[in-house]
């Protein structure tokens, strides 16, 4: 395949990207948790969420680290981070394309309009995740496997082990294809760096991890059909509750015959490189969907072009009619009219209310000087990315990213919320407006208050001001609460 093939889906790739570039003009909102860790660490403060407080809340060590090189540029993160995204994307553009060339010429030109044309990926180019890193990685390593250059494989297994949780897992797959030298240098480095983050936080799984696994849960096979249900005709009582499934789901009358195909050719195939890529991935959804895990429209990136590939190979094996390749490209340029807008407005939607919190909180605590006693003021929430990234407050966080106890607090029963805020006695409360009504939590295990009572015991020492008291709100969206001066210091 020439460099000339790839100038098409190329510039289809740029102008899906800096499309959604100039509609989202900011990150998502769990990027500026990575965002604040990197920040930190090139300021000299260490890896670190709030200066001192040596919390493992990041996923990702290997973007956290690359973030932290940028930040050390004094660059803008999020354009930083969008720019190093675009050329990660055309890495994988070309590396796919070539990757599947060389066995089914059309299943190559599958993957790369889907890959440059598809609204996820598009919009993960511009969200500051280190999703796209994920897949050029997976992609990495299988044209190193295909080239046989083992020691380079090796630093590829190793980045794609320290990419994500899961990335181990999909590095541990994908090293059975591998050499016995690659997966000795892999190992080593994955061993070395796993040892210095135990050697600096204290434990050897990351709190990003053990928090949403013990707020969140891991409910299931049953429950985690969102990440399965798109690839099948059939449903199963209801249709997928998530946006990206009913964007996906009209595709599943060519995904599921495709990765049947798909899996049969691969079996006879099952040496090839491409092999490793998808086991690798659909490892990774399998174990999405086993645990139950909870959806974030970020981690689909993965199992859905593990699947995008596994059904490519099929349905190219199987000689689909040019039309059926046709109606399946207009629906992909059709599905901007719907996906597009619901990225560029939940973008939209994140910074002006997390963003418009983390902006009052901050001109607050500087009007105030709260906090008191020369430690920082201490803001209690969720989410804290936006929140976290624009106040520059000290955070302490309901899900318990970045603050351990509640974690393990909230495993134990009602009145985790009442108990924290009298431990630590926050000079800030960020809830979503329904908490104040209802004393439910936005989502997680656990009540917060053992009562109404208490729940207005411990709001009557805090008084709204973000947006202020007169102004309506939805019951999803975030009011920021200031301390009374009349509370216990």
């Amino acid at each position: 395949m020439g460099w000339t093939a790839f100038l098409g889906p190329a510039l289809l790739l740029l102008l899906t990207r800096a499309y959604l570039a100039s509609q989202i003009s900011g990150a998502a909102e769990d990027a500026y948790i990575t965002f604040r860790y990197a920040s930190n660490w090139a300021r000299g403060l260490g890896p670190v969420f709030n200066p001192g407080e040596r919390v493992w809340g990041f996923s990702s060590p290997l973007w956290t680290g690359l973030l932290a090189l940028l930040a050390l540029l004094r660059v803008d993160l999020t354009l930083a981070s969008r720019a190093l995204a675009i050329g990660l994307d055309l890495v994988s553009l070309v590396l796919g394309m070539r990757l599947l060339a060389g066995h089914l010429r059309v299943a190559a030109w599958a993957y790369g309009i889907f890959w440059a044309l598809h609204s996820l990926p598009a919009s993960l180019a511009s969200s500051g995740m280190e999703s796209n890193l994920f897949w050029c990685l997976m992609l990495v390593t299988a044209s190193l496997m295909q080239a046989r250059r083992t020691w380079l494989m090796g630093l590829s297994l190793a980045a794609l082990a320290l990419v994500r949780p899961e990335g181990l897992f999909a590095a541990a797959v994908m090293a059975v294809w591998a050499p016995n030298r690659a997966r000795l240098l892999a190992l080593v480095l994955v061993a070395a760096t796993w040892g210095a983050l135990r050697a600096y936080f204290g434990q050897w799984i990351p709190q990003s991890v053990i928090a949403k696994a013990l707020t969140y849960g891991a409910p299931g096979l049953w429950y985690g059909r969102q990440w399965y249900n798109w690839i099948l005709p059939f449903q199963f009582g209801k249709w997928p509750e998530t946006a990206e499934g009913d964007n996906l789901l009209p595709l599943a009358l060519l995904s599921f015959p495709g990765m049947i195909a798909g899996c049969a050719w691969l079996w006879k195939e099952r040496r090839s490189a491409v092999a490793a890529l998808v086991a690798g991935g659909l490892t990774v959804l399998a174990g999405y969907a086993a645990v139950g895990v909870t959806f974030f429209y970020w981690y689909l990136l993965i199992p859905l072009m593990a699947v995008v590939v596994c059904a490519a190979v099929g349905l190219a094996s199987i000689h689909l009619p040019r039309l059926v390749w046709l109606s399946a490209l207009v629906y992909m340029v059709g599905n901007w009219t719907v996906m597009g807008r619901l990225y560029s407005g939940r973008a939209k939607i994140e910074r002006m209310m997390m963003g418009g919190a983390g902006d009052a909180l901050k001109q607050d605590a500087e009007s105030r000087g709260a906090g008191g006693g020369g430690r920082a003021p201490l803001v209690f929430l969720e989410p804290i990315g936006w929140v976290g990234w624009r106040s520059g407050l000290r955070v302490a966080d309901e899900v318990g990213l970045v603050t351990p106890w509640v974690a393990r607090r909230r495993l134990q029963g009602a009145g985790w919320y009442t108990d924290f805020v009298q431990r630590e006695n926050p000079d800030y409360l960020v809830v979503r407006a329904s908490m104040l009504a209802t004393g439910q939590a936005f989502t997680g295990q656990g009540a917060p208050f053992r009562s109404p009572q208490e729940m207005q015991r411990v709001f009557s020492q805090y008084q709204r001001f973000h947006p202020p008291p007169e102004v309506q709100v939805g019951a999803n969206e975030l009011v920021a609460l200031r301390r009374l001066a009349a509370s216990p210091p």
